[in-house]
């Protein structure tokens, strides 16, 4: 969830980086595509991770069928994690964890180096809470529904592998390896946003053949004007 999902930014496979006109490459990168994190210059960590947290999108997601409106959100209740280990531009990946309650919502995103998610090492974990409005049905897109995420709380756990990454990222904060910072009032320059510049993310989402998606974040999801116009390519499953 956003966490700066809303610039529009993604890499290629080459990563460069990719805007608002919504080309990108849907597909993982190959195993030849792994340097190490350390070995990135800074200058290009934004760009990556907000290709971790953005994801591709697909349209072959936006299918027919499926529950729509209130009937999403009462489909969602539960335990949600990524259905695969999802790519994130050319040296990273992402797993998804989504719990759904009737009163909010706690989402988190794993952020890894290397392409095969906890083969990592693990760069950080952003978690936000808040809650989850499922407010009608799409006008264009067949069983999706739109979704109003309005959040309390952001916050970023960097792994051991990933406090050097945050210190030189976000000075203002102390940061001390599996200890959570609250990142709600200040944000985290371009990896999350803060509360005041994004409270409201207009998202969509559906369930397909039992795995759950949500928007295309390739544009900001911080208006009305800029909710997704399709679904996102990676899924999640519900947890037994």
């Amino acid at each position: 969830m956003s966490w700066d999902l809303g610039l529009g930014h993604a890499v290629d496979r080459e990563g460069r980086a990719l805007h608002y006109d919504g080309r990108h490459s849907p597909h993982p990168p190959t195993k030849n595509e792994r340097p190490p994190m350390h070995s990135a210059p800074l200058r290009c960590l934004a760009t990556l991770v907000l290709a971790m947290l953005a994801g591709c999108g697909s349209d072959d997601a936006d299918e027919d069928g499926g529950p729509g409106g209130e009937e999403v959100g009462t489909a969602l209740l539960g335990t949600w994690r990524s259905k695969d280990c999802e790519p994130s531009g050319a040296t990273g990946s992402r797993r998804r964890t989504y719990i759904f309650t009737p009163t909010d919502v706690k989402i988190t995103y794993e952020l890894f180096s290397g392409t095969q998610c906890e083969a990592g090492p693990k760069i950080f974990t952003v978690t936000t809470h808040g809650d989850a409005a499922f407010v009608g049905k799409s006008s264009t897109l067949p069983g999706v529904t739109h979704v109003l995420f309005t959040f309390k709380s952001r916050a970023i756990t960097p792994a051991e592998a990933g406090v050097n990454v945050l210190k030189n990222a976000c000075t203002q904060y102390d940061w001390v390896a599996e200890k959570e910072v609250d990142v709600s009032q200040d944000g985290c320059k371009a990896l999350v946003q803060s509360n005041t510049e994004c409270p409201i993310e207009y998202d969509l989402a559906s369930i397909v053949d039992g795995v759950a998606y949500f928007g295309d974040r390739s544009v900001p999801l911080c208006s009305e004007e800029t909710r997704p116009a399709k679904l996102a390519q990676w899924g999640v499953v519900k947890q037994s």
